[in-house]
Formats: structure tokens, sequence, C-alpha cells
């Protein structure tokens, strides 16, 4: 339990036969002992549901990891992060390379992607990538569901990141929505100057507004190091904002020339890996 972060143990279990195996023990938090049946302080009020579950997962980990036959067995695991605390994540990811490691298979079902990503990334630091599988569930026709693969490393995508990717792809030729690629410009030059200036740009501002605090930035100010950029970003937010409703009610209806949106997307692409115009 001291390996999940909680604030309980058990400081000794014991067996007995009645009505079949059965374990017995007590927990102890701050210095106090909780019985299971009864007792102040009482088991069902002093666990927070966390708790409860962490304490329910430790069993069956144990019980797993004891077993003389693990490396013949598939386990399977529903939700290991359902109601755990946040920073019982790294052991949980823990635990579970080491089941991996030492069983048949593993397979584990969760609705978090990120902690899905990160396990992942865990059992590939050793592991064959060709023995690892990422699938999702979809709806299918008649109410039913089918698995299918998922790209895990683009749903764990930052908006900025998916921006930079999707413009990269359709300058490299791959077929896009136009009009999603031609919406994809300016949030990723909000994402750009944010992460250039961490905490300087006020949050909320309109990409016109932002530039407009780079150009009335003064020294010491590092807000003034993108002044250089500006008439640049203006020029694609003139193009690139009419495709967004806060500032163009007819968004929707404007016509996508391909060889003008591949001029600006390679202008703005330009703007982040070179930091000039």
């Amino acid at each position: 339990m001291r390996g999940f972060g909680a604030q309980f143990l058990i400081p000794n279990i014991d067996f007995n036969y009645r009505g079949g195996l059965r374990s017995d023990y007590v927990l102890q938090m701050r210095g106090a002992n909780i019985a299971l049946n009864g007792g102040v302080p009482d088991f069902n009020t002093s666990l927070s549901e966390g708790d409860k579950r962490t304490l329910a997962f430790a069993f069956f980990i144990a019980s797993a990891e004891s077993d003389p036959d693990l490396a013949s067995k598939i386990i399977i695991i529903d939700d290991p992060m359902c109601s755990l605390d946040l920073n019982r994540k790294q052991q949980t990811r823990t635990v579970l390379k080491r089941l991996h490691d030492n069983c048949e298979q593993i397979i584990v079902l969760a609705h978090d992607v990120h902690f899905l990503r990160n396990l992942r990334d865990d059992v590939l630091r050793t592991g064959n990538p060709n023995n690892v599988k990422c699938l999702k569930l979809k709806a299918v026709a008649n109410r039913y569901s089918d698995f299918d693969e998922i790209n895990i490393d683009q749903e764990c995508e930052s908006a900025y990141f998916k921006c930079h990717r999707m413009l990269d792809e359709y300058m490299a030729g791959n077929a896009q929505s136009s009009m999603e690629i031609a919406r994809s410009i300016r949030p990723m030059l909000e994402g750009y100057l944010h992460r250039r200036f961490p905490g300087m740009i006020n949050s909320g501002l309109l990409f016109g507004e932002i530039v407009n605090q780079i150009n009335s930035a003064q020294p010491p100010s590092p807000l003034v190091h993108a002044q250089n950029i500006t008439a640049e970003l203006n020029e694609i937010n003139r193009y690139a904002g009419q495709f967004h409703h806060d500032t163009n009610p007819a968004a929707d209806q404007v016509h996508i020339i391909d060889g003008e949106l591949l001029n600006f997307a390679e202008r703005a692409i330009k703007v982040i890996h070179a930091g000039t115009p």
C-alpha cells in the first residue's frame, strides 16, 4: 500500500477456514486500527472510494503475482484508474508493467487515453512494438459496437500540435479538408506564441489582440523580440480570420482556393520554424 501512497496499511493478515478459505486482517490508519466489520472508527467511513479501490486493486495484484502459473495467464484489468487518486497513476503503471513482464498477456481497458499512452510507452521501453496493440470501440450499424485501431498519440495531442501536424501533412500533399486546414492556421500561431512567451500573453484574447499586445510591448518585456513578425502575423490573420465565426459570421460560406491556402500555410509554418517572416 505504501507504493500507492495510501495513508493506511495492513499490519498483519491471517487466514481461517470457516466456510472456506478466508483472510482476516485489519487496516491501520494514523495509528488506529480499523476493523472490517463494525467498530470505531468504521471501515465504510474511514476510507475514501479511491482508497477502497486502491485496496481492492492491491489485493488483486498480490493474488496475481503470487500465482505460480502467472507466466501462462492472460490478465484482464478493467479501468484501473477509476476513482483512483491522480498521484497513484505512476504506481499503477509500474505495477501493470511488472504484470506485463511476467504474464502471458495483459489486456487493459480504460477511458483515460493519456494513461494508456503512458502505459504503452512504459512497455515499449523494454518490449517489442509488434507485441503492443491499441484498439478502441466504435459505433457501427444498428447500435452495435466494434473494435477499430486507434492512433493513441494523435488522440493525446494538444490543439496546437494537432494543428501543426495537419498543416505539415497538407503541405506534404496529403489530402485534408481545406476548411479544416484553413481553420488550423490561426490556433497554431496562437499556440506558438503562448509557448514562446509562457504566461506573458493574456488568455482569452483574439489573435489580432495578441498581435497588438506584442506591438505595444516595451523593453524589458520579452514580447519585443516578436515585434519583427507582427506585420506577417497580421497578414496571415487577415486571410485566416475569415474562416472563423468570431471574426466572420459567414465563415462557412468562404470559398477556398487551394493555392492560396497552401501559400498561407507555408508562411505560418515558416514563422514558427524560423521566427521570421
